[in-house]
């Protein structure tokens, strides 16, 4: 996805609540080329590489399905 470029904490108890990432790839996010990670989706961390949950979602409603 990127690497971290910021880590924001909670004020009180100085814990990871984000993560800040830029994006390897700025066409996934034309408007910074950055990505936010809540901690909620982090599965584990290590030195090298933060593994996080997939929050793709597939939508069921034919209303916002492409007609072909």
């Amino acid at each position: 996805m990127g690497r971290v470029i910021k880590v924001e904490m909670t004020p009180d108890s100085q814990a990871v609540q984000k993560y800040v990432i830029q994006s390897i790839n700025p066409l996934k996010d034309l408007l910074s080329g950055q990505l936010i990670i809540d901690i909620s989706q982090v599965i584990s961390v290590t030195p090298e590489k933060i593994i996080v949950e997939d929050n793709w979602k597939k939508i069921n409603d034919p209303a916002l399905t492409p007609s072909t």
